[in-house]
């Protein structure tokens, strides 16, 4: 199994304001996780709320996870050790979805019909700012 992190600035293209303040930039981590000639992806979001504030937490909370030996574990075996080890949930599902990303395309079918999910076709979350309805609008 070979990890590789990929910190990705990401610009938004509306600026969201949130109690929190203005957010127009973000900066994410993608995990690259390649086994037996097959490469798999899985993304942090970072945030103070998310229990890890920067990329360069979450990336040294994974080699954390990952330097404890999880190569031979099951999928369950990695998520209760992340919790024995209190990843923070915004790093472990970086590597969870790169998992299972993996283990979809071992199979050779898309992760929604791995999962046995009908495919998407509505959105599936919506965060509505605190903005004045002119540039909410827009």
């Amino acid at each position: 199994m070979i990890i590789k992190f990929h910190k990705v600035n990401l610009t938004k293209k509306y600026p969201l304001r949130i109690s929190r303040g203005l957010n127009d930039k973000t900066q994410n981590l993608f995990l690259q996780l390649t086994q037996g000639g097959i490469t798999s992806w899985g993304e942090s979001a970072p945030g103070k709320t998310e229990g890890a504030s920067s990329v360069i937490e979450v990336e040294d909370q994974l080699n954390r996870l990952i330097s404890s030996g999880i190569e031979d574990l099951s999928h369950f075996e990695i998520y209760e050790r992340s919790k024995d080890l209190n990843t923070p949930p915004c790093a472990y599902a970086a590597l969870d979805m790169a998992l299972w990303d993996l283990r979809a395309k071992k199979a050779r079918v898309s992760l929604t019909n791995f999962l046995g999910f009908p495919s998407p076709n509505t959105p599936t979350s919506l965060t509505v700012g605190i903005n004045p309805p002119e540039i909410v609008r827009e």
